[in-house]
């Protein structure tokens, strides 16, 4: 059996099958405390956020795609810069670009855990009685929604 051979098998295994780009293994390549992998102009929802994908935990990027590393909370940046967002483009690997410098993935860990934030929304419940309660994360100016209660 051949190395391109064990390389389609685990491929299809794993159903991550970059032909190139960037592969991201959540478990192994983010530092802690991670950031929040969002979509460059994305839905402010879940479906805003890059999920990883099968067993082993994989984010893939196409060679020139971007992710949005987001550091919400007061004060809170990533270690190498003192910037709390950052736009990353893949490269190949684990290597992406932030204003045309070369980074391997392995140095985008924040100073702290992301903070959540929740709050009451414009939604209500119970005959308009009630009003629901988002949670998610605020990114600059934008409110990212992960649960609505």
């Amino acid at each position: 059996m051949n190395i391109q051979h064990n390389l389609q098998a685990t491929c299809k295994h794993l159903n991550v099958c970059p032909l190139s780009g960037c592969s991201i293994r959540i478990n192994n390549d983010v530092p802690e405390p991670e950031p929040l992998f969002l979509t460059p102009g994305g839905s402010k929802d879940g479906h805003g956020f890059y999920l990883p994908e099968g067993a082993a935990g994989i984010v893939t990027r196409a060679t020139g795609q971007k992710i949005l590393l987001a550091c919400p909370g007061a004060n809170n940046v990533f270690k190498n810069t003192n910037l709390g967002i950052k736009t990353a483009t893949c490269d190949s690997g684990t290597t992406f670009f932030v204003n045309l410098v070369s980074y391997n993935f392995s140095n985008f860990a924040f100073k702290r855990y992301p903070i959540h934030v929740a709050g009451a929304s414009n939604n209500t419940c119970y005959n308009g009685t009630k009003r629901h309660i988002e949670m998610g994360f605020e990114v600059e100016s934008h409110f990212y929604k992960i649960i609505d209660i």
